[in-house]
C-alpha cells in the first residue's frame, strides 16, 4: 500500500526550472508552425502527456511495419528530444493521463498481432522510471477514453475489445494504485470523445459503434458521469455523428469537439463554432447546462502536489 504526501516545495522547485528553461526554448513567431527535433523512432498511435516540469512524455504507438512500440521519447524543455526508458509493454492505441500525485498513467491498446491487453504501468518523472500497476483492467481495451475526477481518480469508459466496441466503465483509483469496475454505458462505443466539465462531470460524445445489424456506425449520442450521484445519464445529442475526433473544454465552460469521421468521410472543412440546436457544422459545441450557479467546485488539486511515496518500513 501506498501512502499520499504533499510534496509543494518540489512542485515549486519544478515551477522554477520551468521559467530558468524558458529562455533556452526555441522561439516560434506567434500563430506559425516550426519543425521540431525528430523522434528517436517513427510512430504512430502514441501519447503526448505533458509534465510539470515542461518535458512532454510521448510513449507507445506502431512503427511502419505495423508493431507495437514498448519505446517512449521525451521532449524536454530546451527542444531537444532525448530516449526515455522502454514501457514494460508494447502498445498503440492506448491512453495516458498525468496523474494528481505527479506519475502518468499507461494503461491499454493493441499489441503487435492485432491483441489488445489490460495491463498498466505508471511513469515517474523525478527518477524517468516505469513501475508496475496492482492488477489489471476490468476488460482489455484500445481506443477509449480517461478522464481525471476532480478527486484524483480517473474514469475509463468504452474502448475497443478486438471484436466490437465495449461498453464497460471503471475507475483507477489513485489512493488504492487499482482499477475498480464501475459499470456501464448506455451505448458500447470505441474511439469516442470525453472532457471533464467545469463542474467536474464527464462528458463521453460520439465515436464508433454497432447498429442493429451490428454494421460499424458513427455515433452522434452522448452520455454524462456525474460523480455527485456516481451516475451515467444521457446527454446531448450531436449534430454531426462522428468518431476519431477530439473533445476540449473551453475556458468559458463550453466542449469544443473537432474533426473526426462521420463513416464517409473526414470531417475537415474548415472551423466553425456551433452552439447546441444550431444549424450542422462540421465543429460542435456542447454548453453544459449547469444545475445551480453555485454547484461548481471552488478549487481543485492542482497536479503534482501529491506524490506516492513508500511507506515506512
Amino acid at each position: 500500500m501506498r501512502s499520499i504526501h504533499r510534496l509543494i516545495p518540489a512542485v515549486l522547485l519544478e515551477l522554477l526550472c520551468v521559467i530558468i528553461l524558458k529562455a533556452s526554448i526555441p522561439q516560434v513567431p506567434t500563430g506559425t508552425w516550426a519543425d521540431g527535433n525528430p523522434l528517436s523512432v517513427a510512430r504512430t498511435g502514441a501519447t503526448a502527456t505533458l509534465l510539470p516540469d515542461g518535458r512532454v512524455l510521448i510513449a507507445g504507438g506502431q512503427d511502419a511495419s505495423g508493431n507495437a512500440l514498448a519505446s517512449a521519447d521525451l521532449f524536454n524543455a530546451d527542444g531537444s528530444v532525448s530516449a526515455a526508458p522502454p514501457m514494460s509493454t508494447a502498445r498503440y492505441g492506448h491512453s495516458a493521463i498525468f496523474l494528481m500525485d505527479g506519475y502518468v498513467l499507461v494503461a491499454g491498446g493493441h499489441t503487435t498481432g492485432g491483441g489488445i491487453t489490460n495491463t498498466a504501468e505508471l511513469f515517474d518523472p523525478l527518477t524517468n522510471t516505469w513501475q508496475s500497476v496492482s492488477g489489471t483492467m476490468s476488460d482489455a481495451r484500445a481506443d477509449f477514453t480517461m478522464s481525471q475526477l476532480q478527486d484524483g481518480d480517473v474514469l475509463i469508459a468504452g474502448g475497443d475489445s478486438g471484436t466490437a466496441p465495449i461498453s464497460s466503465v471503471e475507475k483507477f483509483n489513485l489512493v488504492a494504485n487499482g482499477f475498480q469496475y464501475f459499470g456501464t454505458l448506455a451505448t458500447a462505443r470505441k474511439s469516442h470523445a470525453a472532457a471533464v466539465l467545469n463542474d467536474g462531470r464527464v462528458i463521453i460524445a460520439g465515436g464508433s459503434g454497432l447498429d442493429s445489424d451490428n454494421n460499424a456506425v458513427a455515433l452522434s449520442s452522448s452520455e454524462i458521469y456525474d460523480p455527485t450521484s456516481n451516475s451515467i445519464v444521457a446527454g446531448p445529442s450531436l449534430t454531426t455523428a462522428r468518431f476519431a475526433h477530439t473533445a476540449t473544454t473551453l475556458i468559458d465552460g463550453k466542449v469544443l469537439l473537432a474533426g473526426g469521421n462521420d463513416g464517409l468521410d473526414a470531417l475537415g472543412n474548415g472551423l466553425q463554432i456551433l452552439l447546441v440546436g444550431a444549424a450542422k457544422r462540421h465543429l460542435h459545441v456542447i454548453i453544459p447546462a449547469l444545475r445551480d450557479k453555485t454547484d461548481r467546485v471552488a478549487a481543485r488539486l492542482q497536479p503534482g502536489l501529491l506524490r506516492r511515496v513508500p511507506e515506512p518500513v
